[in-house]
């Protein structure tokens, strides 16, 4: 049985999917080829064009990496289950697909979605207390 904290991260997560439906407009920071500074390495990141990082204490990122097609979002979910992660629910609507997931050190909620015509892959990453 989840202790009442991790249900209320698993929450929060959902709760982060407003955030990352407002990041995907937002096109400040510069691009990278790979997972952002300080992303844990647990979470398996696809590779592409990052940006929008938000960041707090070590505890929470969120950024958007644009990648080259829909067989690149859904690997976004194969390489987080390939690392340990377990599903725990999965949410399409309005051409948007949302899967949460977690494994015992990080709750991740990955939204494959487009900006401008073209394919991106939000990731809000949360660390379980």
């Amino acid at each position: 049985m989840k202790s009442p904290r991790s249900v209320l991260t698993a929450l929060l997560l959902v709760g982060g999917l407003t955030l990352g439906g407002a990041l995907t407009g937002c096109t400040g920071g510069p691009k990278t080829a790979s997972a952002p500074s300080g992303v844990p390495t647990a979470v398996a990141v696809v590779p592409g064009d990052v940006d929008n990082l938000v960041k707090n204490q070590g505890k929470n990122w969120s950024f958007t990496v644009t990648v080259a097609d829909e067989a690149s979002q859904k690997d976004a979910v194969t390489a987080l289950k390939d690392a340990g992660f377990r599903v725990l629910g999965e949410k399409t609507a309005n051409g948007s697909t949302t899967t949460s997931l977690t494994n015992d050190s990080y709750n991740v909620t990955v939204v494959a979605t487009e900006r401008d015509g073209k394919p991106i892959v939000v990731y809000n990453i949360v660390k379980a207390d």
